[in-house]
């Protein structure tokens, strides 16, 4: 026991003195002198002003004129549709499978100033906003739509 904890305690030591070159042992082209480079955030690109994306050419593109959850359609098991759209489809970061339309693209943002996007889960000869489980969206994202949606017609949008 004791001679394997002595092996243990070298063979510690020796493989972190000797495993990595100390960064002063490198020659000056090889070492990092600045920071490592900042990943590019997509999300941010659309952030501020979200209905910026509904003109771009990416929108246009994936989307065409249809609207975002016409072509959406969600799998279940058997013949029968599950009554209820689910609860949430981002959990702990991590996206389930089959997000809904709005969780599945991150440039497309609920805000009460997306007109253009909002205009898509109101019903045109009623006024009404759409039901889940025709358009698919999750029980979150349809909170935060209707939202936004009140939120705009309060402020005359």
């Amino acid at each position: 026991m004791a001679a394997s904890l002595g092996r243990l305690c070298v063979t510690g030591v020796r493989g972190v003195l000797w495993s990595r070159p100390l960064a002063s042992a490198l020659p000056v082209g090889v070492r990092t002198l600045c920071s490592p480079p900042e990943k590019f955030d997509v999300s941010s690109r659309y952030k501020d002003q979200p209905w910026e994306y509904l003109n771009s050419e990416e929108y246009i593109e994936r989307y065409g004129k249809s609207l975002v959850w016409t072509n959406y359609r969600r799998n279940h098991k058997g013949p029968i549709p599950p009554q209820k759209t689910r609860t949430k489809c981002i959990r702990g970061g991590k996206v389930c499978g089959n997000p809904c339309p709005i969780c599945r693209d991150p440039n497309l943002l609920v805000d009460f100033r997306n007109i253009r996007l909002l205009e898509q889960f109101i019903s045109p000869h009623t006024g009404v906003v759409h039901d889940p489980i025709k358009t698919g969206v999750c029980m979150e994202q349809h909170k935060k739509l209707v939202k936004a949606i009140t939120e705009a017609l309060d402020h005359g949008e």
